[in-house]
């Protein structure tokens, strides 16, 4: 049995754009990257969290086209701090934050 994300709230529920995206991050299986990666030191875990980084960002890559998907981008040339997942379309951008200070965070 594995585990899947679930949206509890969405901000605009008639967005088609939306919910394409719900739909491919639901169903990304997260078990098998986060069974047991509290019990492991903090380098492992950041190995653990790129990893599924990789796995998500490919499954958006290839689920969702007319999207250009882009992994730690840096949005300013005046901070170091980057946006795991960024996508960017002609209508639209997406940010996805999975590092524990910003745990799961979609914009």
């Amino acid at each position: 049995m594995y585990i899947f994300p679930k949206l509890q709230v969405v901000s605009t529920p008639t967005d088609e754009n939306l919910k394409r995206l719900i739909s491919i991050i639901e169903d990304i299986p997260c078990q098998p990257y986060f069974l047991d990666h509290l019990a492991k030191s903090q380098v492992e875990q950041k190995e653990i969290v790129s990893s599924f980084q990789k796995y998500v960002y490919q499954e958006l890559f290839l689920g969702f086209s007319g999207v250009s998907w882009f992994r730690e981008m840096t949005p300013s040339n005046e901070s170091l701090d980057t946006i795991d997942i960024y996508g960017e379309s002609e209508k639209f951008v997406v940010v996805i934050e999975l590092d524990k200070h910003r745990a799961d965070q979609v914009c």
